[in-house]
């Protein structure tokens, strides 16, 4: 945590947190971890001790979904109603479109592949062909929002601690026993499902309603994250049965580590400089998602390429998997914000929104003539 004297941290009248913008960095960078060890193929290829530090890696990233689920929560709530602007989902589509489409179209060029019609169709249909599970998920959260948040914020800070309780002991704790012994009672398919991200997004608006950071001590933060990760680490290298119970989203100490994470970055201030780097490029982080995670891209890059990593000695392993997990997220990051400068430049974004508050109006019109008719 980089801290600062008064006279050179930022604007005061600046509200932003750059903390919770720096842990979106963060947890992209631990979600190209997962992929890389996953994708890539080390978890399987690793043996012995290599494979228990490889997993070590593992579970220290495996709650960066929960943690960039929250961070929606976290952001996107507030005490006050505002307007919701449904223009960011027609710009988040034409994101992703740009890269599922895009390099479709580039790999047939290329010739890297012979993609045929279907597959170009694929790509134009994100959300209804899960071509990012992600997206397709947060397509089902982004139009509740504004419903979720008018049910946080219309119930007192107790009812909303109680809330989070019982959902996590019912849908976390107790979930997650279950799938061991009678499956996915609650058919939240181990997290990557849009009722996890809702539940996640709720979390993250209870920690901005209830003001936990504020108080929680940075340490009891850093203690409980160091306490749940030693817990999932000796269950899966020790335990007799079933060694991923708590390998995965919907896991109790995983939830946690994710809650200790929004404590811990939303606590940190820095001066001017960092601030602006960050502001800079935390606004790209989705998209080093969807560049790396497109299907031909994972197909050809990511999948059992890193299979020599498990080869190396273990003080050479850590190095490897920072070294390449570090290449994948600053390539993906220069060319997001490429592609950002272009949709700037072409004002794509204006015209989007100038399209949707237009269709708003419209459809806001229509309704009440019809309201007004039948009344």
């Amino acid at each position: 945590m980089v801290l600062t004297k008064k006279n050179s941290i930022s604007n005061p009248a600046d509200n932003r947190n750059y903390g919770i913008d720096l842990l979106r960095l963060f947890a992209m960078f631990m979600v190209v971890i997962l992929h890389t060890l996953g994708h890539g193929g080390v978890l399987n290829a690793a043996t012995d001790e290599k494979s228990k530090l490889v997993w070590i890696f593992e579970i220290g990233a495996y709650c960066a979904v929960n943690c960039y689920a929250m961070i929606s929560g976290y952001v996107s709530y507030s005490n006050k109603e505002k307007p919701y602007k449904y223009s960011k989902f027609v710009t988040m589509w034409l994101q992703v479109v740009f890269y599922s489409f895009g390099i479709t179209v580039l790999w047939n060029y290329l010739g890297k592949v012979v993609v045929d019609a279907n597959v170009i169709k694929n790509s134009l249909l994100p959300v209804s062909t899960s071509h990012y599970w992600y997206f397709s998920a947060y397509a089902g959260l982004f139009f509740m929002i504004p419903w979720i948040n008018r049910f946080v914020r219309n119930i007192s800070k107790n009812d909303m601690t109680r809330f989070v309780v019982v959902v996590f002991l019912v849908f976390s704790c107790y979930s997650n026993y279950c799938i061991t012994k009678y499956g996915d009672v609650f058919k939240l398919g181990n997290g990557y499902t849009f009722v996890w991200l809702i539940i996640m997004y709720l979390i993250g608006a209870w920690l901005k309603k209830c003001e936990i950071p504020k108080k929680t001590k940075a340490v009891s933060a850093i203690v409980t994250l160091i306490i749940c990760m030693t817990v999932t680490c000796l269950l899966k290298f020790f335990s007799l049965e079933n060694k991923d119970f708590f390998v995965s989203y919907i896991s109790p100490t995983v939830i946690l580590m994710a809650i200790c994470y929004v404590i811990l970055f939303s606590k940190m201030k820095f001066n001017r400089f960092f601030n602006a780097i960050i502001k800079f490029f935390a606004p790209a982080t989705f998209g080093v998602y969807l560049i790396h995670e497109q299907r031909l891209i994972r197909a050809s890059c990511i999948s059992n390429r890193f299979t020599w990593i498990a080869d190396l000695s273990l003080k050479e392993i850590p190095v490897a998997i920072i070294g390449c997990v570090l290449l994948i997220f600053i390539t993906c990051l220069v060319i997001e914000k490429i592609r950002m400068g272009i949709f700037s430049l072409l004002r794509i974004n204006k015209m989007v929104e100038f399209v949707v508050f237009k269709l708003e109006t419209g459809l806001k019109r229509l309704w009440l003539k019809i309201y007004r008719d039948k009344n």
